[in-house]
């Protein structure tokens, strides 16, 4: 491709819209990211999309599905072939698959000339999507330093840009987000992760349900403002697969119940002697949070 193009052959080109993977979400080429706390089933979430791509499903969680490769790459820092072995496993046995369905998703664990080995793989065949899981565990530098972060997305970039694919980053929420509406100021470091990024969805758990689930999408440069103010809630099964159930929330209201129950907790437990630090470790919040709650602040 030329290094310079005029805005002639620009207009002349055949796409009148941004083409998507999944609708209104993720656009088929560039960088986004998936974010939320640890606990919220990011990975699984991400192996359930890729598992879907590289078994032809036209739609997940409602929405449809783009796929022209049907073929993944997942890079895991976290999980490795054991882990990932018996998670798959779950996710299989839900989907109702065979083993030889998902031959074109392929996983690299040793990370070692990373951006190397995802060339290689992507010059031997066409990809859909490649997915890094997690951002924190590979870039080395400070993550509040945006210049740096910039700097080190810009090959994944590069990448997306040289073999028309998506790259979907999983990354962590920011301490003190809880009780928040969810936005893309939620995730973890500076505004150079985000800004990077053309999609960013959070999935946040319900403290109410643990098996409640909500797929916010905060960011994207191309889609309605309507699909950045709802939610779609969904369900996450004993397999670790994620069904929709049919139902949005608008983003500004997932919080609400939830911080006035959280209030009450912190309260009691002041009154029956709790430290701050105690009351934190026992919600499962911050201590910055406790303090705040109990300053009026929150």
């Amino acid at each position: 491709m030329d290094k310079v193009i005029s805005a002639t052959d620009l207009l002349n080109m055949e796409y009148t819209e941004i083409p998507y993977l999944l609708e209104s979400v993720f656009p088929k080429q560039g960088l986004a990211a998936v974010g939320g706390s640890s606990d919220t089933g990011k990975s699984h979430l991400l192996r359930q999309v890729a598992m879907s791509i590289v078994s032809g499903e036209k739609e997940f969680l409602g929405l449809k599905l783009n796929s022209e490769h049907n073929r993944v790459l997942y890079v895991s820092t976290e999980d490795f072939e054991i882990a990932t072995s018996v998670s798959l496993k779950k996710q299989q046995a839900e989907l109702g698959l065979t083993n030889e369905t998902f031959k074109n998703l392929s996983f690299i664990f040793d990370t070692t000339d990373l951006i190397a080995n995802i060339e290689s793989q992507l010059q031997q065949n066409p990809h859909d999507l490649v997915v890094i899981d997690t951002f924190s565990d590979l870039f080395g530098n400070d993550i509040n330093q945006v210049n740096q972060v910039r700097n080190y997305l810009h090959q994944y970039g590069q990448l997306a840009n040289k073999y028309k694919c998506l790259f979907l980053f999983i990354h962590h929420s920011g301490k003190g987000t809880e009780y928040k509406t969810p936005s893309k100021n939620s995730l973890l470091g500076s505004q150079g992760f985000e800004g990077k990024m053309r999609a960013v969805v959070l999935l946040l758990k319900s403290k109410s349900d643990v098996n409640l689930r909500y797929f916010c999408s905060v960011k994207g440069n191309y889609i309605e403002e309507k699909m950045k103010t709802e939610a779609i809630e969904l369900v996450f099964n004993d397999n670790l697969c994620f069904q929709a159930t049919g139902n949005t929330n608008l983003l500004e209201e997932i919080k609400k119940p939830e911080k006035e129950n959280t209030k009450s907790e912190v309260l009691k437990l002041q009154q029956s002697g709790f430290s701050q630090g105690e009351i934190a470790d026992r919600l499962g919040i911050s201590q910055p949070s406790v303090s705040r709650i109990l300053s009026g602040k929150s």
